[in-house]
């Protein structure tokens, strides 16, 4: 009888144990999602940025190809819209950033590029940044100045990012607000330094929904690869929300991932 119960309470206890790491191998600490949404920020508000450089010259400053030749803009002024193309090439061209890009980005708008609440149409063709492939559309609105006097836009983005590792595709449909908060009142694009805030909202490459949304407004200066300062929350369905914070002084890639009160330090591209 003695053995029999022992034999029992161990079954139990084992039972209990492969119970115990189980749910340790199910814990949901993937950061995927939150890294994906991070990546399309800055792929989609640097083409927004590269789009009024490219209408106020022919140079993209940091976005510039290392190589001259392997940039060119060009201006379609006959016909209404106004369409600018800003052409990479096919081939992948190493960029001042860094990054390498190939494919075009267009812009189209109506009149005068700079008159307020003037919509300008951003879309691309074959376009990829270090090989992820960004389709959709931006439009973003010069909305005037704030109470500070400073210049804000309206950005709103449909897009899709193919991406180079595995082939996979996630959406990323944001809004976002775009404020200059330094820089505003010179012609040197260099010295901008700007906030951005909103939401989005789209589907993992996983097939999982997800929102996300700004808590901190995030915080990017013109010659920095990255955003720095500033917390993104993303909420996927039916899982932990993964909380990101920016690195809060210097301009870094590095952002550390909250799940769960658990947080990871990660590097975005």
């Amino acid at each position: 009888m003695k053995q029999f119960l022992y034999a029992a309470l161990l079954c139990v206890g084992l039972g209990t144990s492969l119970v115990a790491c189980k749910k340790d191998d199910d814990s949901d600490n993937d950061v995927t999602l939150a890294k994906d949404q991070a990546n399309a920020e800055l792929i989609y508000n640097d083409v927004a940025t590269m789009a009024d450089l490219a209408v106020a010259g022919n140079t993209l400053y940091r976005f510039d190809p290392v190589s001259p030749a392997g940039l060119k803009i060009t201006r379609d002024t006959i016909f209404q819209p106004v369409k600018l193309t800003i052409d990479f090439g096919k081939v992948s061209a190493p960029c001042k950033d860094g990054r390498s890009r190939r494919g075009k980005i267009v812009i189209e708008y109506y009149g005068d590029y700079y008159t307020l609440n003037q919509n300008h149409s951003i879309s691309f063709v074959d376009y990829a940044v270090d090989n992820n492939e960004a389709s959709g559309t931006i439009t973003s609105t010069n909305v005037g100045p704030n109470n500070f006097s400073q210049t804000v836009y309206n950005l709103v983005i449909n897009g899709q990012v193919r991406k180079a590792a595995n082939g996979k595709s996630y959406t990323w449909n944001a809004q976002r607000v775009k404020e200059v908060i330094a820089g505003y009142t010179t012609p040197d694009p260099t010295d901008d330094v700007y906030l951005l805030s909103g939401k989005a909202a789209g589907v993992a490459d996983d097939g999982t929904e997800y929102t996300d949304k700004v808590i901190e407004k995030l915080k990017r200066n013109f010659n920095c690869n990255w955003n720095y300062q500033g917390v993104t929350t993303v909420y996927p369905k039916n899982r932990v929300a993964r909380e990101m914070h920016y690195a809060a002084e210097a301009c870094s890639s590095t952002v550390t991932i909250y799940i769960d009160q658990k947080g990871q330090e990660q590097n975005i591209q």
